[in-house]
Protein backbone atom coordinates (compact mmCIF):
# COMPACT_ATOMS: atom_id res chain seq x y z
CA UNK A 1 0.00 0.00 0.00
CA UNK A 2 1.22 3.43 -0.67
CA UNK A 3 1.21 6.37 1.66
CA UNK A 4 -1.66 7.93 0.23
CA UNK A 5 -3.73 4.66 0.26
CA UNK A 6 -2.59 4.70 3.74
CA UNK A 7 -3.58 7.95 5.08
CA UNK A 8 -6.77 7.95 3.03
CA UNK A 9 -7.63 4.74 4.55
CA UNK A 10 -6.79 6.45 8.55
CA UNK A 11 -8.98 9.81 7.34
CA UNK A 12 -12.27 7.23 6.45
CA UNK A 13 -11.87 5.55 10.09
CA UNK A 14 -11.65 8.93 11.79
CA UNK A 15 -14.60 10.12 9.70
CA UNK A 16 -16.62 6.75 10.71
CA UNK A 17 -15.92 6.82 14.53
CA UNK A 18 -16.74 10.72 14.42
CA UNK A 19 -19.85 9.56 12.52
CA UNK A 20 -20.74 7.01 15.11
CA UNK A 21 -19.34 9.09 18.28
CA UNK A 22 -22.46 11.73 16.73
CA UNK A 23 -25.14 9.26 16.07
CA UNK A 24 -25.01 7.73 19.66
CA UNK A 25 -24.76 11.20 21.17
CA UNK A 26 -27.90 12.28 19.23
CA UNK A 27 -29.85 8.80 20.04
CA UNK A 28 -28.91 8.87 23.83
CA UNK A 29 -29.86 13.09 24.07
CA UNK A 30 -33.42 12.14 22.40
CA UNK A 31 -34.06 9.51 24.91
CA UNK A 32 -37.58 10.22 26.77
CA UNK A 33 -37.29 9.01 30.82
CA UNK A 34 -39.16 6.31 31.25
CA UNK A 35 -43.22 6.74 31.46
CA UNK A 36 -45.06 6.49 34.49
CA UNK A 37 -48.22 5.69 35.38
CA UNK A 38 -50.76 5.84 38.86
CA UNK A 39 -49.41 2.16 39.80
CA UNK A 40 -45.81 3.67 39.98
CA UNK A 41 -47.09 6.53 42.09
CA UNK A 42 -49.17 4.82 44.46
CA UNK A 43 -46.52 2.37 44.64
CA UNK A 44 -43.60 4.82 45.67
CA UNK A 45 -45.86 7.09 48.01
CA UNK A 46 -47.08 3.23 49.71
CA UNK A 47 -43.81 2.55 50.22
CA UNK A 48 -42.32 5.66 51.32
CA UNK A 49 -45.50 5.98 53.84
CA UNK A 50 -44.64 4.26 56.64
CA UNK A 51 -41.44 6.43 57.46
CA UNK A 52 -43.22 9.77 57.77
CA UNK A 53 -46.95 8.68 58.96
CA UNK A 54 -47.79 6.87 62.07
CA UNK A 55 -49.74 3.13 61.27
CA UNK A 56 -49.18 3.26 57.79
CA UNK A 57 -48.83 -0.29 57.51
CA UNK A 58 -52.81 -0.43 58.59
CA UNK A 59 -53.63 2.11 55.50
CA UNK A 60 -53.35 2.40 52.12
CA UNK A 61 -52.69 5.84 50.11
CA UNK A 62 -54.85 5.52 46.64
CA UNK A 63 -53.56 8.68 44.17
CA UNK A 64 -56.37 11.05 43.08
CA UNK A 65 -54.53 13.92 41.83
CA UNK A 66 -50.62 13.77 40.01
CA UNK A 67 -48.54 16.82 38.87
CA UNK A 68 -45.43 14.42 37.58
CA UNK A 69 -42.14 15.59 37.51
CA UNK A 70 -40.87 15.01 33.42
CA UNK A 71 -37.16 15.74 34.60
CA UNK A 72 -34.26 15.08 37.19
CA UNK A 73 -34.42 18.50 39.23
CA UNK A 74 -38.19 19.05 38.85
CA UNK A 75 -40.54 18.24 41.62
CA UNK A 76 -44.31 16.94 41.19
CA UNK A 77 -46.70 16.38 43.55
CA UNK A 78 -49.51 13.62 44.61
CA UNK A 79 -52.74 13.85 46.39
CA UNK A 80 -55.15 11.32 46.98
CA UNK A 81 -57.83 9.51 49.56
CA UNK A 82 -56.24 7.43 52.90
CA UNK A 83 -57.80 4.17 52.72
CA UNK A 84 -58.30 2.20 56.00
CA UNK A 85 -56.78 -1.09 56.03
CA UNK A 86 -57.64 -3.75 58.60
CA UNK A 87 -57.83 -1.64 61.97
CA UNK A 88 -55.92 1.56 62.23
CA UNK A 89 -55.11 2.86 65.95
CA UNK A 90 -56.13 6.08 64.79
CA UNK A 91 -59.83 4.91 63.02
CA UNK A 92 -60.25 6.57 60.27
CA UNK A 93 -59.51 9.99 61.26
CA UNK A 94 -57.13 10.54 58.57
CA UNK A 95 -59.29 11.23 55.29
CA UNK A 96 -56.40 12.34 52.83
CA UNK A 97 -52.83 12.84 52.02
CA UNK A 98 -49.96 15.21 50.23
CA UNK A 99 -46.63 13.95 48.96
CA UNK A 100 -43.82 15.03 46.55
CA UNK A 101 -42.82 13.72 44.08
CA UNK A 102 -38.99 13.55 42.23
CA UNK A 103 -36.84 11.52 39.59
CA UNK A 104 -33.99 10.52 41.11
CA UNK A 105 -31.60 8.54 38.61
CA UNK A 106 -34.06 7.86 36.14
CA UNK A 107 -36.48 6.49 38.90
CA UNK A 108 -39.48 7.46 40.44
CA UNK A 109 -39.31 8.38 44.32
CA UNK A 110 -41.84 10.22 46.85
CA UNK A 111 -40.69 12.58 49.48
CA UNK A 112 -42.17 12.55 53.06
CA UNK A 113 -46.09 11.51 53.26
CA UNK A 114 -48.21 14.40 55.06
CA UNK A 115 -51.57 12.79 56.45
CA UNK A 116 -54.01 15.23 56.72
CA UNK A 117 -57.54 15.25 59.02
CA UNK A 118 -59.59 17.52 56.14
CA UNK A 119 -61.82 15.93 53.43
CA UNK A 120 -60.38 14.32 50.50
CA UNK A 121 -62.21 17.57 48.14
CA UNK A 122 -61.02 20.05 50.88
CA UNK A 123 -58.04 18.97 49.99
CA UNK A 124 -57.61 18.73 46.15
CA UNK A 125 -59.48 22.23 46.35
CA UNK A 126 -56.43 23.17 48.51
CA UNK A 127 -53.91 25.38 46.11
CA UNK A 128 -51.20 22.52 47.80
CA UNK A 129 -52.93 20.15 45.29
CA UNK A 130 -53.72 22.13 42.28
Amino acid sequence: MTRQKLSRRRTLVRLTIIALALASQLDHATAQPPAFDRVDVEMAVNAKAPITVLDAENMRFAVERINMPRQERQVGFVCGRIIPVDRPRFGDAMNSYQALLFLRYGQLSAGPVAAFFKPLEELLNDKMCQ
